[in-house]
């Protein structure tokens, strides 16, 4: 969360979080903002191999494993 509130401010994020949380689970994401925030250089490698190895279907799967870890598990991509 400070990493959120240094970026955007605290007025901003009070406006922002509850539509983000409330948009996320009218599409079935439950929002966890306490997570750390890094690079994800790794990811979007491991994304682009998922599709190379077995395509589209794979690839979507390995990006709704990564999205839940990250979105609402609050797992760091780097330990991945």
């Amino acid at each position: 969360m400070e990493y959120y509130t240094a970026r955007f401010g605290e007025e901003r994020i009070r406006a922002m979080f509850p539509n983000l949380t409330r948009v996320g689970r009218e599409e079935g994401i439950d929002f966890s903002y306490g997570g750390h925030i890094g690079n994800t250089f790794d990811s979007h490698r491991l994304i682009w191999k998922a599709r190379e190895e077995g395509g589209s279907d794979l690839q979507d799967q390995v990006v709704e494993s990564l999205f839940k870890a990250y979105f609402e598990e609050e797992k760091s991509m780097g330990d991945w």
